[in-house]
């Protein structure tokens, strides 16, 4: 099995890995490149049998949320914490947002 864990956290692989930067994920166009580097339904045979569905279901939600509000951040809170909860699934902490509607 894949340490997914491991790959995603691997500062060789990303430079100033706890610093949000979605434009690592764009070329000098701008335009989205899909990077073989993350792999958040694993690799190989043991890959996830759920993973177009979840796929679908994530755009959908994002599309339906982005559709309906405008997303702010909350300026009563510091940024959010790139840390995760130990446990048995990493998870974000609690990070407060503003939801506008459009």
């Amino acid at each position: 099995m894949s340490n997914i864990w491991h790959v995603h956290n691997d500062p060789d692989l990303w430079p100033d890995l706890r610093r949000f930067d979605p434009e690592r994920y764009l070329d000098e166009n701008g335009r989205f490149v899909k990077s073989d580097k993350v792999i958040p339904f694993s690799i190989g045979p043991r890959s996830c049998l759920g993973e177009n569905l979840a796929r679908i279901e994530i755009f959908l939600f994002i599309v339906s949320i982005l559709q309906k509000f405008k997303v702010l951040p909350n300026n009563d809170q510091s940024e959010p914490c790139m840390e995760v909860t130990p446990g048995p699934v990493y998870s974000a902490f609690h990070y407060l947002m503003i939801f506008e509607e459009r």
